[in-house]
């Protein structure tokens, strides 16, 4: 916010003043900085759950992409000129796609060996 005032009368821009400031003009001690700051305390189930919800839709995602791209091979076999370059190309990216949702899957259900 180039120009503005804050309440002290300048523009609340100290970094090239060496002034040890955080933001909003609140002071920093010596031992501490704006990246050991924690606002907000992080709960690692909450992490784990949005992970694996994450995960769950990009298995949705990929797994309709493969079967789109399943249709398109068997469309393209088809037709009275078959494109084998193509053909090619589209079955790589289903097995890479394939590849991805084993990993994804082995990630959300990691199997136990007792």
């Amino acid at each position: 916010m180039t120009g503005d005032i804050n309440d002290n009368g300048d523009s609340g821009d100290n970094r090239d003043s060496g002034d040890k400031t955080a933001v909003g003009n609140l002071p920093l001690s010596d031992n501490q900085s704006l990246e050991n700051d924690i606002r907000f305390p992080v709960n690692e189930k909450d992490v784990s759950a949005a992970n694996d919800e994450a995960m769950q839709m990009r298995l949705m995602f990929l797994l309709q992409e493969h079967h789109d791209l399943d249709r398109a091979i068997l469309a393209l076999e088809n037709q009275a000129v078959i494109e084998t370059l193509v053909i090619a190309r589209l079955k790589k990216k289903k097995l890479k796609i394939k590849d991805e949702m084993s990993f994804i899957r082995s990630q959300i259900e990691p199997d136990i060996i007792a």
